[in-house]
């Protein structure tokens, strides 16, 4: 009698074991935002971030992908801040006013600077990543203003080859000599080729 009770007690247990195991896969496969907020809440970064992409890509929503990309940040995971942040920033129109209180021109200095700080830690090669600079400065910006590409590596500038310096120093110059550019925007290029003369040493 005994073994049969323990028996039962063992088979059900099993049963409640697959069936919560079931529950959480099914969860995690057809809504995997319910986990997002789940393993957010229990402080789980890298969980949240792998279902966050799993939302995202199911939906392709600004909004989740804002999400994506600041779960990245929190969580420090620099590939997918790579592989995602030129999704929205090839936006013809950048997302306003999505994910709290960043509106698009905050949002768009934070997934830039985001961005090219991955960049730098995943190893970026110099020449894709003044490739980017440019590609990305004169699609969202267009103007030397606060939170281009050329401010954000300048602020960089300590983890940058002298290669890198150099090429970013030569950028700016041709923007300076240009001569399209304001008074504003002029004092912020010439205080960031000032920084990045020094470190270069020039």
């Amino acid at each position: 009698m005994k073994k049969t009770v323990l028996k039962t007690a063992a088979i059900t247990f099993l049963a409640m074991t697959i069936l919560f195991c079931g529950s959480i896969f099914a969860i995690s496969m057809f809504a995997p935002s319910v986990m997002v907020k789940v393993t957010s809440d229990l402080g789980l970064k890298k969980s949240s971030v792998r279902y966050a992409e799993r939302e995202y890509n199911k939906t392709k929503r600004d909004e989740d992908l804002t999400n994506l990309i600041f779960l990245a940040n929190e969580a420090e995971d620099y590939k997918i801040i790579v592989k995602y942040s030129p999704v929205l920033m090839e936006k013809e129109n950048f997302p306003q006013g999505i994910n709290g209180n960043l509106s698009g021109e905050a949002l768009k200095n934070f997934v830039t600077g985001s961005y090219f700080e991955a960049l730098i830690r995943v190893k970026t090669s110099d020449g894709d990543i003044i490739k980017y600079a440019g590609k990305y400065y004169n699609l969202n910006y267009g103007a030397y203003k606060a939170g281009n590409p050329y401010r954000v590596l300048t602020a960089l500038s300590d983890e940058l080859s002298p290669d890198l310096i150099s090429a970013i120093i030569e950028k700016l110059d041709s923007i300076k000599n240009a001569g399209d550019i304001s008074q504003t925007e002029l004092k912020l290029l010439e205080s960031d080729l000032s920084a990045l003369t020094t470190r270069s040493g020039l």
